[in-house]
């Protein structure tokens, strides 16, 4: 990744195309608040079907009020196999492993806020329920790349 790339990659996919942005919950943008703020919004979480295909379109729904959660296999706090591969099915950024915090990313997904927790690496797991099995999606063989 260089500066030319980055430059002419995000030319091309504008991350806010609004210039008049109300910015909310600032005083909650401490380290401590923080915090206290994802486990807050984990406990109150929609845990999402966890028995379907994580890259059906339509796992999350369309629900702008709820926040959702999915669960991902990862190890340790640098295993991204799943997190990597979900990001091709979303079509987010995949070319290198970026916006995460403590193995957790915060995204929005058919305009629903969707909060995607590492297990076990994150602290945040412990909210996983222990009927949900984390997604787990390895990397295709390179042989089933080529064909």
């Amino acid at each position: 990744m260089n500066p030319y790339f980055q430059e002419v990659y995000f030319k091309k996919h504008s991350i806010v195309n609004e210039s008049n942005v109300a910015l909310k919950d600032l005083d909650r943008m401490t380290a401590d608040k923080y915090e206290v703020m994802i486990n807050e919004i984990l406990k109150s979480a929609v845990v999402v079907d966890h028995t379907k295909d994580p890259c059906d379109s339509w796992l999350v729904p369309d629900n702008k009020d709820t926040v959702h959660v999915m669960y991902i296999q990862m190890q340790h706090p640098t295993d991204f196999t799943t997190w990597k591969q979900l990001a091709k099915c979303y079509h987010l950024w995949d070319i290198d492993v970026r916006g995460f915090h403590k193995s957790m990313w915060r995204l929005y997904l058919n305009g629903t806020p969707v909060i995607l927790v590492g297990v076990p690496a994150s602290p945040y797991h412990s909210h996983k329920p222990d009927s949900v099995k984390p997604f787990a999606l390895e990397e295709p063989s390179k042989k089933a790349k080529a064909q």
